[in-house]
């Protein structure tokens, strides 16, 4: 089957597994004394032990409103709400530093402080790392079996919307997930990477440019069909953060993703010794 038959509820019910590991981040300020907000990027809600984090690209949280924040702003409910954490209450550890290009490391993970977790949790889903371990260590589920769905925060899509609940002022914020497979994967210097193509055809309906996607989260579902030709899927395994998109050449452009070593070896290697 072609990933465009995936039946839609099909592909709803992958979102709705998904959606809840994901989150957007934005860089709260203030400039000439007005209150600035400024869309960082996306993350992943992961955890480890008594770690808990936003997985993303290191380029997110290196970019300068990050570093001149006063508070991070992530959305975390579908109505209109406020949730931020001081930035001086956070840490941002540095999985991989891009150098030049794409086949670079880009990748980071901002520490939340314990007091938050709570609500975030009562909200949102944190991926355990250390429970998902041992899966990865005996995946052999092959990358051509089922689906990829990439899910993240497009900044062209946020807009201002109409206040509710107390708020003078609202901005929406647009979690999607699109289905592709992959076009390569890699490793090299203890990092991995994905080549994810994105379609732009007369079918396609995918944002002019993905740029807020970066730190969004890669996941494999894989697909089985009945005899009776009923499609359904396994649980999505979280399998990639993005972080680099080309340009779009023959209605086509390649989003660049690191994929599950650099997140259950390297990641999972430097929180540890961070515990």
């Amino acid at each position: 089957m072609r990933v465009g038959d995936l039946p839609t509820q099909t592909q709803l019910k992958i979102q709705k597994e998904i959606t809840p590991y994901s989150t957007n981040i934005i860089a709260l300020g203030i400039s000439n004394n007005m209150p600035t907000d400024t869309m960082l990027g996306s993350g992943v809600l992961i955890k480890l032990g008594n770690f808990h984090g936003i997985l993303t690209a290191n380029h997110v949280v290196q970019a300068q409103p990050y570093r001149t924040s006063i508070r991070l702003g992530f959305n975390i409910k579908t109505t209109n709400h406020h949730f931020s954490i001081p930035t001086k209450y956070t840490d941002s550890l540095i999985i991989g530093e891009p150098q030049k290009g794409k086949n670079s490391p880009d990748l980071a993970v901002i520490k939340l402080p314990e007091n938050n977790i709570g609500y975030m949790k009562a909200n949102k889903s944190f991926w355990n790392l250390e429970y998902y371990l041992n899966k990865y260590n005996n995946y052999e589920i092959e990358n051509d079996v089922g689906v990829w769905a990439l899910s993240g925060t497009p900044d062209i899509l946020s807009k201002n919307t109409i206040p509710t609940h107390g708020f003078q002022e609202s901005r929406g914020f647009l979690n999607i997930v699109g289905f592709s497979g992959i076009i390569k994967a890699w490793e090299e210097n203890d990092f991995d990477y994905i080549e994810y193509p994105v379609a732009y055809d007369s079918e396609s309906d995918t944002p002019i440019t993905l740029g807020g996607m970066s730190g969004g989260g890669l996941w494999h579902v894989p697909l089985k069909k009945s005899k009776n030709g009923k499609i359904t899927f396994e649980n999505p395994f979280f399998s990639g953060i993005a972080f680099y998109q080309t340009a779009i050449k023959e209605n086509e452009r390649t989003i660049y993703c690191h994929g599950r070593k650099s997140i259950y070896e390297k990641t999972f290697q430097i929180i540890a010794e961070k515990q």
